[in-house]
């Protein structure tokens, strides 16, 4: 660089970098010897207010961030002082000073030796301060430290003798600026006047100058740190660019797989549509043959009701003839034939009968033409006679051990005597009923359990849950009836369906593996990754094959499948699961979760049931719970009418109940509901209405 010092004496000789490096690489020696303090001070004092700028950026002196008008000549001064106090301790500052003042050494400097010999040129050429500090840095300075100190004496000797001349020199000039102020005393005031007013004049160009020039100083000093502030902010800006571009070469990328799904949707959906196409021609065809089976039938069965007219028809006459015969058999009774010979021919003239109806029945199961009923009239015909025929050989016994025994006993009086069909079919409903239980069906990952209201319970089969169709905790009916080998067995009917989202297990369609370890999973078919090991008795009793389809089942926190249904790819077992498409989805598809309450401080009033089919629902939702039987409504129209909603079972509810609740609704403008008969059902009512129900039936404040 170029010394623009007072103490360089303005040299344009440039450090090289190679000397530079080479002193930066002996930094670390001078870091540890002794800094000449004093010297440090006398430069800087001979430093222009650029330099002293210079030095102080270097040191990061504080009062360098801000503009300034005047340079601070005491507070430099002052700050200094601190960090050469400090730089004993501070090796990061000391390397700071250090490097500024070699950049203020001779370029390429001479050897020892040569500055030794050449030392008044050379101080005449750069000045002092530049031979001071090339010394104090010289690379050959420790190996010849007695050169180095003899040189630095005759520098300061030299320095003494320069400043002894110059003020020689300036006494020199002071005698002949005297001389000349008495030779000129005699010139007029007006010259003097005028000198004075060109130094003045000078003096104020001068200041002006000066001030112009440390303006400007201090202007590149700012501009200077305006370029790096504005290079640190380019740097940001092509960082940010960059990651601009990573985004864009991103979003590009996503562009491009969101139009090759898109591609790809479009073509699935081509291929369903021609699909859709496809089924819909076929099931217009299929359509079309159904029409013409059911006009066949329509055809069949005005054929079998014509048939079953001219049934009526015979039956009436043979009711006809039955009638004839009992006269006869009462003019018989009553004529003075023996009554064993009556009986006799009774009993002939029936077998006779008999043959002549097997006759024709035989000839009807020859021809397809008859029907059913035909056949089922000429059988009961034939059954009435045997009946009638077993009567006859039952009395006649019963009279042969009368006139043996020569007793009176009286045959036991059946229950049929003694009572109408109608009292035996109510005293038999009124039996069936006292042994009626009400139960809750629980599921299971396979099959489930029934608890009865009297705290009873049994399982039930998978199959059974399936035939049914049973859900979690739907209510059921179950009727005790005889069966060979169990003590315990019920006829199961369903009262009100449960909701199998709310069971602690996942349904999930899939299809069988077998592996390579020789082991049986199943594998659910959104979610390949979701594989579940086969129950051991399902792989024994069902035999799967590899690549069945299937609907399995798996305990909530369990990790074994129990097949509830399985599928044959090319046998006869195809249901709906092998037609399924992956992103269609089961009625089932949520888990058990905990319902947060929101119809706190709301009153449910249901009519038709029993209570705790609702109980648990209604309960779950913060709401309070009015119940009616669907018997006696008018019990609970006082609360029905401060309630919040209404909902009904019409399956299960008179009309009487049903209109009468309505009314009351309606005069209070309360919202009603119809329950289809399941829990889901009503748990959708419940959360789809929810809003209405909590505004509803509410006092108005004034």
């Amino acid at each position: 660089m170029k010394l623009h010092s007072a103490a360089g004496a303005g040299y344009n000789d440039t450090l090289t970098e190679s000397n530079a490096a080479a002193y930066r690489n002996g930094i670390e020696l001078h870091v540890n010897r002794a800094f000449p303090q004093n010297s440090l001070m006398q430069y800087v004092r001979t430093l222009s207010n650029y330099d002293k700028l210079m030095l102080a950026i270097t040191l990061k002196l504080p009062f360098t961030r801000r503009d300034l008008k005047q340079w601070p000549e005491l507070l430099f001064y002052k700050k200094l002082n601190l960090i050469i106090k400090k730089i004993a301790t501070d090796r990061k500052l000391k390397k700071q000073l250090l490097l500024y003042l070699i950049d203020r050494t001779i370029a390429d400097p001479p050897s020892l030796e040569t500055i030794k010999n050449h030392l008044p040129q050379l101080t005449a050429e750069y000045g002092y301060w530049a031979i001071y500090w090339t010394l104090y840095f010289h690379y050959e300075r420790q190996e010849q430290e007695e050169l180095y100190q003899s040189i630095l004496k005759e520098l300061e000797a030299l320095q003494e003798s320069s400043s002894v001349q110059d003020t020689a020199g300036i006494q020199e000039t002071a005698a002949a600026a005297s001389e000349l102020v008495e030779l000129n005393e005699a010139d007029t005031k007006q010259e003097q006047l005028k000198l004075e007013k060109k130094i003045a004049i000078l003096e104020d160009k001068i200041s002006k100058e000066i001030a112009t020039r440390q303006q400007l100083e201090l202007t590149n000093v700012q501009k200077d740190k305006t370029i790096r502030q504005l290079q640190q902010e380019q740097e940001k800006l092509q960082q940010h660019a960059s990651l601009l571009k990573e985004q864009i070469a991103m979003y590009e990328m996503k562009i491009s797989n969101l139009e090759r799904i898109q591609q790809e949707s479009a073509y699935r959906r081509k291929e369903d549509e021609e699909r859709w196409l496809q089924e819909r021609a076929s099931l217009l065809g299929q359509n079309k043959t159904n029409l013409d089976d059911i006009r066949k039938l329509h055809q069949q069965l005005e054929q079998i009701q014509r048939e079953l007219d001219d049934s009526k028809r015979q039956t009436s006459n043979w009711q006809q003839l039955a009638q004839q015969r009992q006269e006869e058999l009462h003019t018989l009774a009553n004529s003075k034939a023996p009554l064993e010979q009556q009986l006799n021919e009774l009993s002939e003239q029936m077998h006779n009968q008999l043959d002549t109806y097997n006759h024709d029945l035989l000839h009807l199961l020859k021809h397809d033409e008859a029907s059913y009923e035909q056949r089922l009239y000429y059988r009961q015909q034939m059954l009435n006679m045997l009946q009638i025929v077993d009567a006859i050989d039952k009395f006649k016994h019963a009279e042969q051990q009368h006139n043996r025994d020569e007793q009176d006993n009286e045959p036991p009086i059946a229950a049929e005597q003694l009572f109408t069909a109608e009292e035996l079919k109510s005293v038999a409903a009124t039996e069936k009923k006292e042994t009626q239980r009400f139960g809750t069906f629980y599921r299971r990952d396979h099959g489930g359990y029934i608890e009865l209201e009297n705290g009873e319970i049994f399982n039930i089969t998978e199959s059974l849950v399936q035939q049914l169709e049973l859900q979690h905790e739907a209510e059921v009916l179950c009727t005790p009836t005889a069966h060979p080998g169990r003590a315990n067995h019920y006829t199961i009917e369903l009262l009100f369906q449960g909701d199998d989202s709310f069971s602690p297990v996942h349904t999930y369609d899939g299809f069988v593996l077998f592996d390579e370890d020789q082991k049986w999973y199943c594998v659910d078919l959104n979610d390949e990754s979701n594989r579940f090991p086969i129950h051991y008795k399902d792989i024994e009793i069902q035999k799967p094959g590899h690549g069945d389809p299937c609907t399995f089942n798996v305990a909530e926190d369990g990790h074994i499948a129990r097949l509830t249904k399985l599928y044959r790819v090319h046998g006869e077992m195809t249901e709906s699961h092998p037609g399924r498409k992956k992103n269609e989805t089961r009625t089932k598809t949520t888990v058990r979760r905990k319902i947060e309450p929101f119809l706190e401080d709301c009153t449910v009033t249901i009519i038709g049931g029993q209570r705790k089919w609702f109980e648990s629902v209604v309960k779950e939702t913060g709401a309070a719970l009015v119940h009616d039987g669907g018997e006696h409504p008018e019990r609970i129209a006082s609360e029905l009418s401060r309630s919040q909603a209404l909902f009904m079972i019409l399956t299960s509810t008179s009309h009487r109940a049903t209109w009468e609740g309505i009314e009351i609704a309606k005069s209070n403008q309360i919202p009603h509901f119809i329950i289809q008969g399941s829990k889901s059902n009503l748990r959708k009512l419940l959360w789809d209405n929810q809003e209405i129900i909590r505004t509803s039936n509410r006092a108005v404040e004034a």
